[in-house]
């Protein structure tokens, strides 16, 4: 299982270096689930050919579980576009669902609520140390 929490904004590059720590964990394997936690974003800053490049450079199978959990309808949409490049530009079906509420993606990639809520605590616990 991977949590991915971003906040404040978020580019090309805090992208690629989320993709490159994956791979660099000898723990991770492609066939993981994943719930990735954008609500705390302000921006999303990537152009089109970023996200058609983040679209061909996937790390996950693409029968894995993934949810993007957004607040707003721009955000929504970027994560929709990622989507629609990996399934109608390269051809590449994707298991990505997006959500608007937290306990939405839980239920659909199936992993334990108490699991998911420790893992964010403390995801965002590195971000708002004062």
């Amino acid at each position: 299982m991977v949590f991915s929490y971003a906040y404040g904004t978020f580019n090309f590059t805090d992208a690629m270096d989320r993709r490159n720590h994956l791979l660099r964990d000898p723990a991770f394997r492609s066939d993981f689930k994943q719930i990735a936690d954008f609500t705390d974003l302000d921006t999303i800053q990537l152009s089109g050919d970023e996200i058609e490049r983040l679209a061909e450079n996937q790390v996950f199978n693409p029968e894995s579980r993934r949810a993007c959990v957004v607040a707003s309808g721009l955000n929504h949409g970027l994560c929709r576009m990622v989507h629609s490049y990996c399934e109608g530009k390269i051809k590449m079906a994707v298991n990505i669902e997006i959500f608007r509420i937290l306990d939405e993606a839980i239920r659909w990639v199936d992993v334990p609520r108490d699991v998911v809520t420790e893992a964010f605590s403390e995801l965002r616990s590195h971000h708002y140390r004062a």
